[in-house]
């Protein structure tokens, strides 16, 4: 192939040297493949600062594998002007590049804060030309502050001035282009109270109060200006700011006051007070104007402008309200100011002064679990000392943990079934609310217990673990706990067909367990039959005694659980196919194995495992299910040895993959000592406490405590103080309770569900008044020059 263009060369005016040519080129050609290939490599983008230092080194372009001799130069690209760079950026032999003298950016956009160069840098030697490009960056330098145009100024404020009214227009400019003379401003100091804010380009009333300080009306304010893309470029200006009262302006405080009396309160008390907003003011006088419908018992003091109850009340004026229109007017002046008028509203109440009470703190109902939803269960009944017929006595009842699967009459306190129950434990929090101001709450708790229906059951045939390992005394199993609607019933052994075996004691309250003679009579790896009679019991029940082995000398088939002992759990919501654990076993020959269920536990027509991948399903949902757990009995086959290994495990019916609801609320009082049981949230069965591990995890988790049956504790009395609550009428805690599984492999899917406690007001009620003071408000004077006592 390149001989072919030498052959070419002989048709050549000078034929007689093609040769030479051609031994020329071919050496060429040899030493060039033989040579290390050039290289360069170049920075993507270089960033220099406009107008910055001339002669600075701003890069460098790795050059490697060239050949001598060597040359490195520029060359523009199409989109860039040829005169961009022409003189000012230099590179050498070496690939070092040069800034030789200031770069502009002349950026127009009003967005970037740059302008970008392109060049690309061309490297040539004895054989080869390479070429790669480099942008160089222009940032744009940012050489102003935002300044003010003179360093202090002196500005006033009336007196009367609103939130929002201007103060005083910042002028301060930031020369340099957009983007980069955006500032803003901040008030630094002097701002007593925060009585004045930046808004925009103005100062402005922050706070309705400038009255208050005509005594000492200046403010010395430090307004800053800070630049949005360099926060260290500031600059700083002073406004005194002086509050300038007006002549003749007479303004009330508040031009609607709200006031409350109760019907039995003494005459002479002491009510509430109508004010002027400029306190200097010595000669203020104030009056009604007019009143509706009369001025009744109340009289409006004319020097204080205190008003005051004249005589006592009684019921026929409770719930009635009284409006005082009123004046206020300076005598120092000539003619005298007036205020604009303001309404004085005096509203007659009944004082709330006991809480409802239930006869019992709890109370305990059974019903059964066959019940229809709208089922009367129990009806709450509580009492308030107020008097009777008045809103102090008229209550409300509500039914906490909610959502909950039972309702109460609001009116009637009669509880009833939301829909039909599951068996179980429901403990129910039932508030009884009055409707005075401020309205108060009693609580009792009502503890349901739901019973399955129907005759006592007992599995005809169950499977239990036992070891030829366990020492005598071991207890088996329990058997009491596979009895449904019956708590206890004596068992014992059958004599019958079913041969008890040798090494295994039965007590009548069910308690399995191994006998003196040890059960090593068991054939291991083996089912053995075990009769147990009970008195509801026709024929003997057939409970099988698994004998697990973990002796694995012979070859036999070796599983794998994460758990001990192994389980399963079902989540109540599943479905049939579901798959909820997946079996493994190994050979130690690493030969195939085969699953199966024994059909001596009865729950083949529960459960399946698939052949040959161990795929542990549900057949029916455990919704359905006649009891709440099961024993299965796995066996593994080596499908060339044909030896066989047995796994028992136990299926528990689990939870719902999550809580019901994402909220829950509930209540107590703010009497409730610590260990008040607050709530019982409806997400657990009992049979799977030991693998739930419920946790309140939130700020104020150290007040309460929940325990495996998720039972919120309060763990601190609920009596407000003053760190926890703003105001003692109304207040609550926001828990956050996580449940999650203690068992690896279980399937169960972490949920998390947000509880409301909110801590209700309670007083007591005792015919032993409390000690009392006249009046809840009153006003004296000292003079300044008062000394000790």
């Amino acid at each position: 192939a390149r001989i072919t263009p030498c052959q070419q060369q002989l048709s050549m005016p000078r034929a007689r040297l093609a040769p030479l040519y051609c031994v020329l080129a071919l050496a060429g050609m040899l030493r060039s493949s033989t040579a290390r290939p050039l290289i360069l490599t170049c920075p993507t983008v270089l960033t220099v600062l406009e107008r910055g230092p001339a002669n600075q080194t701003i890069g460098q372009v790795d050059i490697s594998g060239a050949t001598p001799p060597l040359t490195v130069g520029f060359r523009s690209l199409p989109n860039v002007s040829s005169t961009a760079l022409n003189g000012t950026v230099m590179i050498d032999q070496s690939g070092i590049l040069t800034l030789l003298k200031p770069l502009e950016a002349h950026t127009t956009s009003t967005t970037n804060l740059y302008r970008d160069l392109s060049v690309l840098v061309v490297a040539k030697d004895l054989y080869t030309s390479v070429a790669c490009a480099i942008t160089i960056r222009v940032m744009s330098s940012n050489e102003y502050v935002a300044a003010f145009t003179q360093p202090s100024y002196n500005v006033s404020v009336l007196v009367n001035a609103t939130i929002g009214d201007t103060v005083a227009i910042l002028d301060a400019i930031d020369p340099d282009p957009y983007p980069l003379n955006q500032f803003y401003s901040v008030i630094t100091d002097g701002n007593t109270d925060g009585v004045f804010s930046i808004s925009e380009d103005r100062i402005v009333v922050a706070k309705d109060v400038l009255y208050q300080y005509l005594d000492s009306p200046t403010f010395n304010l430090t307004v800053t200006t800070i630049n949005v893309n360099a926060t260290s470029l500031t600059s700083s200006a002073t406004f005194l700011v002086t509050i300038s009262p007006i002549a003749g302006w007479l303004q009330l405080v508040s031009a609607a006051v709200l006031l409350s009396v109760d019907y039995l309160t003494p005459a002479s008390t002491f009510l509430g007070a109508i004010a002027v907003r400029d306190p200097s003011r010595t000669a203020v006088t104030y009056h009604v104007l007019s009143s509706s419908p009369d001025s009744g018992p109340f009289f409006l003091v004319e020097e204080s402008g205190a008003v005051v109850l004249l005589h006592p009340l009684d019921l026929s004026v409770v719930g009635k309200t009284y409006q005082l229109i009123v004046q206020a007017s300076d005598r120092s002046q000539t003619p005298p100011l007036q205020s604009a008028p303001g309404t004085i509203f005096i509203t007659v109440i009944e004082e709330n002064t006991c809480s409802p009470g239930f006869m019992a703190p709890s109370h305990r109902v059974t019903i059964n679990d066959t019940l229809p939803a709208g089922t009367l269960v129990y009806t709450a009944r509580a009492s308030d000392g107020d008097r009777l017929g008045s809103l102090n006595s008229v209550l409300s009842y509500a039914i906490y943990p909610a959502p909950s699967l039972f309702v109460i009459g609001p009116d009637s306190g009669e509880v009833t079934l939301a829909d039909v129950v599951a068996m179980g434990t429901y403990r129910l929090r039932i508030v009884a609310t009055d409707h005075g101001s401020p309205a108060f709450s009693g609580i009792m708790d009502l503890i349901v217990q739901v019973l399955s229906t129907g005759f006592p059951r007992f599995p005809a045939q169950l499977c239990v673990p036992v070891s030829p390992s366990w020492p005598t005394g071991t207890l088996i199993d329990q058997l009491s706990r596979y009895l449904v609607n019956l708590e206890s019933a004596p068992f014992s052994l059958a004599s019958a067909a079913l041969t008890t075996p040798v090494g295994v004691d039965l007590g009548s309250d069910g308690a399995l367990s191994v006998s003196a003679q040890g059960i090593g009579a068991l054939a291991d790896g083996t089912l053995t039959a075990l009769g147990v009679s009970l008195p509801f019991l026709a024929t003997p029940s057939a409970v099988y005694l698994a004998s697990i082995v973990d002796d694995y000398s012979d070859g036999s088939p070796i599983f794998s659980f994460d758990s001990t002992p192994p389980v399963a759990v079902a989540p109540l919501d599943a479905a049939a196919g579901d798959v909820i654990m997946i079996i493994f076993a190994g050979s130690p020959l690493y030969n195939p194995i085969r699953y199966s269920l024994r059909a001596e536990c009865g729950v083949s027509s529960l459960f399946a495992v698939d052949e040959w991948m161990g795929d542990f399903s549900l057949l029916v949902a455990p919704s359905s299910w006649a009891q709440p757990f099961y024993g299965v009995v796995i066996t593994a086959t080596d499908d060339v040895t044909g030896l066989e290994s047995l796994f028992f495990l136990t299926v528990y019916r689990g939870t719902k993959r999550s809580f019901s609801s994402a909220n829950y609320v509930t209540a107590m009082l703010e009497t409730d000592p610590a260990g008040t049981i607050v709530a019982q949230l409806p997400a657990s069965l009992p049979e799977l406490q030991a693998e739930l591990a419920p946790a309140i995890v939130s700020p104020t988790a150290t007040r309460f405590s929940i325990d495996d049956a998720l039972q919120i504790v309060a763990a601190l009395p609920a009596s407000p103080t003053a760190t926890d609550y703003s105001n003692s009428t109304s207040h609550s805690y926001a828990l956050t309770v996580m449940l999650t599984p203690t068992r690896r492999g279980t399937r169960l899917i972490m949920s998390s569900t947000a509880v409301s406690v909110f801590v209700l007001p309670s007083p007591s009620c005792n015919t032993m008044q409390s000690p009392a003071f006249s009046k809840a408000t009153d006003h004296i004077s000292v003079l300044e020059n008062a000394t000790i006592s």
